[in-house]
C-alpha cells in the first residue's frame, strides 16, 4: 500500500498483536522520517517499546518496490532503525535483483526477515531457489496483479 500505508497504521497493528507494514514513500528519501515517526510511537508504546529495547529492533515491517527504490539509501536507514521485516517486491531486474537487495538487508539489519512478493509459479520458484532465499514467499494471485 505505497503512500498508504504508514507509521501509525504499521504501529497500531503491531500493537495490536500482528506485524504491521509500512509502504514505501512516494520517493526513498520518505523513508528516514518515517521509521524516525514509527520509532517515536513505538516508544510511546509500553509492550513495543520493550520489544524495541530487548531485541534492537523495531517491531514492524517496511515495504520496497525494488524497481522504485534506492539500495543505498534503504541500507542505511535499515540499518539504524531495523524493522523486524522487509517486503521486497516488484523487481525491474527479476531474482537477480531481489537477490542484491536481500543480501544487502542481511548485512546491515542483522534479523531482519526478508519477506519477498511473487506474482507466479515460476517466480516463486526462482525465489525459493536462490542463495538468497527469503524468511517468507508472499505469493499473490491474479486478482492483485499476478499471472
Amino acid at each position: 500500500m505505497k503512500v498508504i500505508a504508514g507509521p501509525a497504521l504499521a504501529v497500531a497493528i503491531s500493537n495490536a498483536g500482528g506485524l504491521g507494514f509500512m509502504g514505501p514513500g512516494a520517493s526513498p528519501s520518505d523513508l528516514e522520517p518515517s521509521l524516525q515517526s514509527a520509532a517515536s510511537l513505538v516508544s510511546s508504546s509500553p509492550s513495543l517499546s520493550k520489544f524495541w529495547s530487548e531485541r534492537h529492533m523495531l517491531p514492524i515491517g517496511v515495504g520496497f518496490q525494488t524497481w522504485a527504490g534506492d539500495l543505498n539509501v534503504a541500507s542505511q536507514v535499515l540499518e539504524k532503525f531495523r524493522p523486524s521485516a522487509v517486503w521486497l517486491f516488484a523487481p525491474r531486474h527479476g531474482q537477480k535483483e531481489l537477490d542484491e537487495w536481500a543480501k544487502r538487508v542481511r548485512e546491515v539489519s542483522r534479523g531482519t526477515q526478508v519477506w519477498i512478493q511473487v506474482p507466479s509459479v515460476r517466480e516463486a520458484r526462482e525465489a525459493m531457489g536462490s542463495e538468497q532465499r527469503p524468511d517468507v514467499l508472499v505469493v499473490q494471485g491474479a486478482d492483485a496483479g499476478g499471472q
